[in-house]
Formats: structure tokens, C-alpha cells, sequence
């Protein structure tokens, strides 16, 4: 199996990344070697690091200081893995802890299911405090309930995955023409897989588990009300240009009870007023797409 692995970093030194050490650890127990595997190293940080790490496979370094965000680094290692005829992207974000089994157990499950064209992504399994968060079955368009730690195989019913760890098809990313820029960072990943549905297409599951942290999950420590705010509006985006109508009543549903639950467990009560705010102006949004509708 040949795998184009993408690694975007920010503001993380390539050694201090549990991501690429789990990676080459994984590697390295699977007997991965070059050209089984190319690992592309998109760093957004501000400043060029200097690399010169002895692996067992091929790499190449690329430097955005402008930080284009994960749709950029996506798109620009999809181009380079169908130029060097790579069938498979690895997809990875510099915090996430892979198994030692992880490539050897991605490596078994596209192997064999090769012939099912249908398939299109292959995602293990993602826990965060112990508590799996990926993937996620989606139940009415806007409801995401994590799949039980027991499921393997092929997905019968629409799901959202995160974007760390999962395996995507080459040809199926250019029949889309790339990853969109319309979610540079956030709600790109439920973009891809509501793709994936939209086209008819299955996500397999197989059996490994990856470590991630996620830093919605630790809003006092881990998240700056910019980087909030910027989560908020792909969210809008997302709703707004994919969901029906009833779908974004439930949406606003959801913003009413972040906007409670945050009152409660956030320590800084800026987060709940963003929610508060961003409820207000999308539920006018809603109305007066209502209105425009009544109009015609």
C-alpha cells in the first residue's frame, strides 16, 4: 500500500509534534519503508524550522508563513501525491497520538477491500479523554452521536469524521476538484464527509485507535475567543449552505444550549456572549431567509 501522509504544523516544532513521532514509530513497526510512504511537512508557523531528521521514508518540507490553513496544506499535497501516483492521503494535524499498529492496520483494511470502488476514506477510530469523539453517526443532517468502540467496517448510514488520521482517496479528492476553501481550518473536516455522502460514497472504520486532543473539549485552557469565533462562523457557513430549513432551526437550537451550558463551565464568560451575540444575528439570518422565501 503506498500512502501520501500530510502533516500540518502551527506553532509546533517537528520533534515536540506527538503526531510525527507516532508516526515514524508506526512506520518503523509496520517495516514501512520509501516509497511505501511520503510524508509532506506543512508548517503555518511563523517562522522556517530547519529539518534534518534520518527516516525511513522520503519527506519534503514546506513553509507557509502566510498560514493558509489546513484547506491550502490539503490541496497542496493532493496535487503532489496524484503527480507522483500516490492512490491514498494520510491526513494529520500535529496533535494526535497514533497507535503503533496504526499503519499496518490501515495497510490491512485498504488492502483488502481494494476492489470496492464505493469506498472512498478509511478512519480509525478517535478518543479524547478516553471518550471516542470520531467518528460520528449523523442522524437527521445535524445531529453527530459518536459510533460505539466496538464498530468496525463499512458505513451504512452517514457519518462525519475528524480530519486527523483519516485515509482519503486520491481520484475521489480530484473528482471534487480539492479540498473547499471555503473552511480553511474549521468544519473542513465535516465538509469532506458530507461530501462523501452527497456522492453515494462509504467511509470504512477500521480497527485502531488514535489519541486526539481537541481543544473545544478544554475551552478554559486550550481556546482563544479569536480562534471561538472563527469556529462559530464555519459553523454558520456549514449549516447555512448545506442544511434545509428545518435543519438550521435546529441549529439555533444548539447555539441556545452551548449559550447555557457555557454560563456554567466556562471560566471566562466572554464565550457564552459570543454565543449569545452569534444566536442573535443568525436567527434574524434565518427569518429573513424565510422572508425572501414567502417573497417569491
Amino acid at each position: 500500500m503506498k500512502i501520501f501522509a500530510v502533516l500540518v504544523l502551527y506553532k509546533k516544532k517537528l520533534e515536540e509534534s506527538q503526531t510525527f513521532l507516532s508516526l515514524v514509530d508506526s512506520c518503523i513497526n509496520a517495516k514501512i519503508s520509501n516509497p511505501e510512504l511520503f510524508l509532506l511537512i506543512y508548517d503555518n508557523s511563523p517562522r522556517v524550522q530547519e529539518l534534518f531528521p534520518d527516516l525511513p521514508f522520503s519527506y519534503e518540507y514546506v513553509h507557509d508563513p502566510g498560514n493558509n490553513g489546513l484547506s491550502a496544506a490539503y490541496n497542496h499535497a493532493l496535487e503532489k501525491a496524484a503527480l507522483m501516483n500516490y492512490p491514498w492521503l494520510l491526513l494529520l494535524d500535529h496533535d494526535s497520538k497514533l497507535p503503533r499498529d496504526y499503519i499496518s492496520s490501515a495497510g490491512r483494511a485498504v488492502e483488502r477491500h481494494f476492489s470496492n470502488e464505493s469506498i472512498v476514506s478509511f478512519v480509525p477510530k478517535v478518543v479524547c479523554n478516553g471518550a471516542v469523539v470520531s467518528p460520528s453517526r449523523v442522524i437527521a443532517g445535524v445531529q453527530f452521536r459518536p459510533v460505539s468502540m466496538r464498530h468496525n467496517g463499512i458505513c451504512d448510514f452517514q457519518i462525519t469524521a475528524i480530519n486527523s488520521g483519516a485515509l482519503v482517496k486520491v481520484s475521489f479528492m480530484e473528482q471534487l476538484k480539492g479540498f473547499s476553501s471555503l473552511f480553511r481550518l474549521d468544519f473542513l473536516d465535516h465538509w469532506l464527509f458530507n461530501e462523501i455522502h452527497l456522492s453515494g460514497k462509504k467511509v470504512y472504520v477500521f480497527n485502531s485507535i488514535i489519541e486526539h486532543d481537541l481543544s473545544v473539549n478544554n475551552i478554559n485552557a486550550d481556546m482563544s475567543t479569536a480562534r471561538y469565533m472563527n469556529i462559530l462562523a464555519s459553523e454558520k457557513l456549514f449549516y447555512f449552505k448545506y442544511k434545509t430549513g428545518g435543519q438550521k432551526i435546529f441549529y439555533l437550537i444548539k447555539l441556545f444550549i452551548r449559550f447555557v451550558k457555557l454560563i456554567f463551565i466556562a471560566e471566562n464568560k466572554k464565550f457564552a456572549r459570543i454565543v449569545l451575540r452569534h444566536l442573535y444575528i443568525s436567527t434574524g439570518d434565518v427569518i429573513s431567509s424565510y422572508r425572501n422565501k414567502a417573497g417569491h
